[in-house]
């Protein structure tokens, strides 16, 4: 589904992007009565827009959250575990 919706945005970007060039030039030509004659403001207004679609909402979860935040505190006290050395500590003493 992510994958599809990837390919969608790349295909419309592409074809924005095609059309962007195509005006480009046609702007870059030393004769500009094509904006009169042959486009015209509202044929250029109407070849510019977009229209811009709302992300769908995904049923469902993206990850397994009780897998990666079930047991968290009892990870972290392992890998604290795994990381710290016990040493006894022969200082002043407590007063």
């Amino acid at each position: 589904m992510i994958k599809k919706k990837i390919k969608d945005i790349t295909e419309e970007t592409s074809l924005l992007s095609e059309q962007i060039r195509a005006l480009e030039q046609e702007l870059g030509a030393e004769d500009i009565s094509f904006l009169q004659a042959k486009l015209g403001y509202k044929d250029i207004e109407k070849r510019t827009q977009s229209t811009l679609q709302q992300p769908e909402k995904v049923s469902g979860e993206l990850i397994d959250v009780a897998k990666h935040l079930g047991n968290l505190k009892y990870k972290v006290w392992e890998k604290m575990l795994g990381t710290i050395q016990y040493s006894e500590y022969w200082g002043q003493g407590l007063p």
